[in-house]
This record gives structure tokens, sequence and C-alpha cells, in this order.
């Protein structure tokens, strides 16, 4: 029987075949993650209420926003197609994150496109992000370590499991989902960026 090894590819590989390797694993008439994620025609504005900004990066800004038919709040990645150097890693973020299904991830929605942007309705998290937390408490107890330790290690375990390498693993890139909750009770989400890189397996001899 033949030792499992690991071949890294950067993300210059295709979404068709991201997408593939999720089909390869799917029975006949079943279905895979991303075909419950919309990749919706419509005028994003016509759907959803965008309110206030939550943040902005080099690339993107994220928004609170709210769906119109069903008054729930999420957030909302605009990507200036623009500032984006290339437009093929953006719909490969997406298509990689439309693999991943766990607790720790942030969800995905559905996802819009214009002329100028890139839309994507996510999972909103209150909590700010994990850096903001540890400069606002200087330290955590033994207690909430484990906690968010516990949490990030069981997402990188699942991640390794389905292929999937986070290549810029840092406090500002983990979320935390509630606004009022304790560190030690509250739960990490990891967010959405464009660093990730797809681990393919090969079986050796």
């Amino acid at each position: 029987m033949g030792n499992r090894s690991s071949k890294m590819i950067d993300l210059d590989v295709t979404c068709a075949q991201v997408l593939q390797d999720e089909d390869d694993g799917v029975k006949v008439g079943g279905f895979c993650g991303y075909n419950f994620i919309i990749d919706n025609q419509r005028d994003v504005t016509s759907l959803y209420h965008i309110g206030k900004k939550l943040g902005q990066g080099s690339y993107a800004s994220v928004f609170k926003c709210i769906n119109k038919s069903t008054d729930k709040v999420h957030a909302m990645k605009i990507l200036n197609k623009r500032n984006c150097s290339s437009l093929d890693r953006v719909m490969l973020e997406i298509a990689v994150m439309k693999r991943l299904d766990h607790q720790h991830v942030t969800r995905i929605y559905e996802t819009f496109e214009d002329d100028k942007n890139v839309y994507i309705v996510l999972e909103i998290c209150e909590g700010g992000d994990l850096y903001e937390r540890i400069q606002r408490f200087k330290r955590f107890s033994e207690l909430q370590t484990a906690a968010v330790m516990e949490q990030v290690f069981r997402l990188f375990t699942y991640m390794w499991e389905v292929d999937i390498v986070h290549r810029d693993v840092k406090p500002e890139n983990f979320m935390f989902l509630e606004a009022n909750l304790p560190v030690e009770k509250s739960t990490v989400k990891v967010f959405l960026i464009l660093l990730w890189c797809v681990l393919f397996t090969i079986e050796t001899q």
C-alpha cells in the first residue's frame, strides 16, 4: 500500500479544477456544498440594503447588509475589480470557500457581479477580530487561550482533511461571531481572504 504524500500548488489553479475535485467525491444525483450557494445575476441592491462600513482593505470593503425579503443581517464583501490584480484569483477564493463547510469558517451565502465589483454575502461576525481582543485585554487567561486555540486547531484539522491550506494565519484573520460573549464562550471564525492554497494529495509507492 502506498504512502500518502502531498503536492502543493499555488492559487493559479483554475476554478473549474477546484470544483471538479469537489464533484469527484459526490454520488450521482447528490449535492456538493457549493450547490447551495447562489451565483446571483440580479442587481445586488434589489435584494439587499447595504449599510455601514465594517472594514476596509487594500482591495475590498466590508459592509453590513440586510436581506430585503428575510430581514436577516449579513456582511457583504465588495471587491473592486479595478483594484484586483487578478479576478481569477477572486473567483478561485469564492470556489474554495464554497467547498468548506465547517462551524469555524465564515459562511458564504451568495455572490453577485457587475461591471465594477464582485459582491460576496457572508455570515456576519459582530465580535471583532482576535487581534482587537488581544489589544483590549493585553493578555488572555489559560482558559481563554485554550478555548480559542481548540477552535483554531479544530478548523485547521478539517481544512487539512479537505486538502486546503491557509497561508496567512494571524489574529487579524480570526473573527468572533458574537458581540457580547466572553472570549472563552465565543465562537471563532476564520475570515474570507485571498490567501488560500489548494493541496492535492497523491499516492506514492
